[in-house]
C-alpha cells in the first residue's frame, strides 16, 4: 500500500478506510468492505465507493480494477447473518471460477464450526490476471489467474486465503517477525480441512507434503527460527509452522486445542496479538508450561533427526522388544518430544507405546505377547522429523547374502477387516535389481501385482487388501505370492477367508 497511498506501513496500525475511484463503464473496481457505484455516462465512466468499517492493516488494503464478470452467491452464517459472497473473474474464466469457488460456503461453515462466526459482513474473490499466488486482502481474496482452473486442484489456496479472515485479517500480528501467526495457521487449516473433508489418511498426506516442503527449503536455506525467519514465505513459517500447531495439538489434546484457538481469537479479535500472547493463552486453556515447547520450535531452529535400533528375544512367555533411538541432529544438544511407536506382530495384532525423548541417546524396552514382525515410528504422524531405522531383526528364514520373501500375516485373513502383510529381502550390493512380487490363484492366473521396480540392498515390506487388478475382492481360498528376483523365484501361500 505505501506506494500508492501514504501510510504507516506496520501491522499494528489498523483503522477504518474508504477508497473512492472512477474507472471506464467498460470495468470494474474491486476493493474491500461495503461498496456502492455510480454511472456517469456522460463521462464514459462509474464511479466506486468502498468502506471498511472494521479496522484494517494497511497491507490489507488493496484495489482492483478490469473487465470483470460478477456473480454473487450467499452463505448462512451460524450466528443466523446472511453472508453475502461476491466474485469477479476474467471473462475467458467465468466458469472455471464458479466451479472452484463454489466450495466455499463450505468452507465458510467448517471454519465457523471450529472458530466461531465469520467476523466480517461479506466476503469475496477476485481473478487477477499474470500474478503468481493468492493474498487475503480484508473481505476480497486476489487470487491469480492460472489458479483458477475449473477442476478445484487448488482448494488448498482457496481455503488457506479464507482461513487468513480469521487468522491475519480478524487478528492480526503485531510484528514482521511473528508471520507464523499468519501463515502457520492459516497453513495449518488446510490440514484441518483435509481431514474434515477426506478423512486421516489424506490429512497425512497433506501433512507429508508439508514436511517435505520444509525439507526442501532446509536443503537449500539452511535452518532458521520461525520466529524472527530469513526468510517469511516459504517452508519453514508455512509448513514447518503448520507442523508446530499439529504438534501443539497433540501436546495439550483436542478440546484445550481448538479452546485455545477460540479463546485467542476472542482475546484479540480485530487488534494485534503477539507469540507470547498466543503462548500465553495456551497455557491457560491447558494447564500446561509450554516453555520448552515454544523455544523448541518457534525460538530455535530444527527438528529431531531419529537413527532407531530394535531387535527382540523370547524370555518367560513373551518377547522383549530392546529399542534404542539416538538424536543425530547437530542444531541443539537435543529435543524433548514425545514419540509414539507401533508393533506389529505376525498374528496381525499391534501395540502401540508413547515414549519420550530426553536424552541423545536412550534405551528402550517394549513386551509383546506375540513375535515382533515390524516396527512403526511415529505411524500417526504427530512428531516432525526425520527418522530411519538402521538396525533391525530379520525375519525367520532370512539369510543375510541371500533374498527373502516371508509368509504373508495374518494368515489365514479377512480382507474385508484387514491387510496382509509381507516382507522381502532385495540382495542387490552394486546396482538395483529388478524385482517383481505378485499375487496368483490356485490355477495360475494373475490377480494382482504388487511389486514391479528396480530396488536397491534391504528390507521392504509391502501388504496387499484382498483385491485384484480391477478393484474387487477375490473369492476365498489359498493364494500364490511370487517374487522374482534376478531370474531367482520365491513363493509362499496366502488363504483368504471372507
Amino acid at each position: 500500500m505505501r506506494y500508492w497511498v501514504p501510510s504507516h506501513d506496520v501491522p499494528t496500525d489498523k483503522a477504518t478506510a474508504e477508497i473512492k475511484i472512477c474507472v471506464p463503464d467498460s470495468m470494474r473496481a474491486v476493493s474491500f468492505g461495503d461498496w456502492s457505484e455510480i454511472d456517469n455516462p456522460e463521462k464514459g465512466l462509474k464511479e466506486y465507493h468502498f468502506e471498511m468499517n472494521y479496522p484494517i492493516a494497511p497491507y490489507l488494503i488493496a484495489l482492483s480494477s478490469g473487465p470483470f464478470e460478477f456473480f454473487e452467491d450467499v452463505y448462512q452464517s451460524v450466528d443466523g447473518r446472511q453472508i453475502p459472497l461476491y466474485y469477479f473473474a476474467l471473462k475467458p474464466d467465468v466458469q472455471k471460477a464458479q466451479n472452484d469457488w463454489s466450495i466455499i460456503p463450505e468452507m465458510m461453515r467448517f471454519m465457523e464450526d471450529l472458530f466461531g462466526p465469520y467476523p466480517f459482513d461479506h466476503y469475496g474473490m477476485v481473478e487477477i490476471p499474470r500474478q503468481t499466488g493468492a493474498m487475503e486482502h480484508q473481505t476480497m481474496t486476489t487470487i491469480s489467474d492460472n489458479l483458477v482452473t475449473g477442476d478445484g486442484r487448488y482448494t488448498g489456496i482457496i481455503l488457506h486465503e479464507l482461513a487468513h479472515q480469521w487468522w491475519g485479517n480478524w487478528v492480526t500480528l503485531s510484528d514482521w517477525k511473528e508471520i507464523w501467526l499468519n501463515e502457520g495457521f492459516a497453513s495449518y487449516c488446510e490440514v484441518l480441512w483435509s481431514e474434515w473433508k477426506y478423512g486421516k489418511k489424506h490429512k497425512q498426506q497433506y501433512l507429508d507434503y508439508f514436511a517435505n516442503s520444509y525439507f526442501t527449503e532446509v536443503n537449500r536455506r539452511g535452518e532458521f527460527p520461525v520466529y524472527d525467519p530469513d526468510y517469511r514465505w516459504g517452508g519453514t513459517i508455512y509448513h514447518k509452522g503448520a507442523w508446530i500447531l499439529h504438534m501443539l495439538r497433540r501436546k495439550v489434546g483436542d478440546d484445550s486445542f481448538f479452546s485455545t484457538m477460540n479463546r485467542y481469537g476472542q482475546l484479540y479479535a480485530y487488534g494485534n496479538s503477539t507469540i507470547s500472547d498466543f503462548k500465553a493463552v495456551a497455557e491457560g486453556v491447558s494447564g500446561k508450561d509450554l516453555d520448552l515447547f515454544f523455544d523448541q520450535w518457534i525460538y530455535d531452529s530444527g527438528i529431531p533427526k531419529l537413527q532407531v535400533s530394535w531387535d527382540y528375544e523370547y524370555s518367560n512367555n513373551q518377547y522383549a522388544v530392546f529399542l534404542q533411538i539416538n538424536q543425530t541432529q547437530d542444531t541443539r544438544a537435543v529435543f524433548t518430544v514425545p514419540l509414539d511407536i507401533e508393533l506389529l506382530t505376525d498374528t496381525g495384532d499391534s501395540l502401540s507405546f508413547a515414549l519420550e525423548l530426553t536424552q541423545r541417546k536412550e534405551s528402550f524396552r517394549l513386551n509383546s505377547p506375540d513375535r515382533p514382525a515390524e516396527l512403526l515410528i511415529d505411524p500417526e504422524l504427530w512428531l516432525l522429523k526425520k527418522a530411519a531405522i538402521v538396525s533391525q531383526p530379520l525375519p525367520d528364514g532370512f539369510l543375510a547374502n541371500r533374498p527373502a520373501l516371508s509368509h504373508g500375516f495374518p494368515n489365514p485373513f479377512n480382507p474385508l477387516r484387514q491387510k496382509v502383510k509381507m516382507v522381502y529381502k532385495v540382495q542387490a550390493e552394486q546396482a538395483p535389481v529388478k524385482v517383481r512380487l505378485a499375487i496368483y490363484d490356485r490355477a495360475g492366473r494373475l490377480c494382482k501385482t504388487l511389486v514391479e521396480e528396480k530396488l536397491l540392498n534391504g528390507i521392504y515390506r509391502v501388504a496387499w487388501d484382498g483385491r485384484d487388478e480391477q478393484g474387487l475382492f477375490v473369492a476365498s481360498g489359498v493364494y500364490f505370492t511370487q517374487m522374482i528376483i534376478n531370474g531367482a523365484q520365491l513363493n509362499n501361500k496366502i488363504l483368504v477367508i471372507h
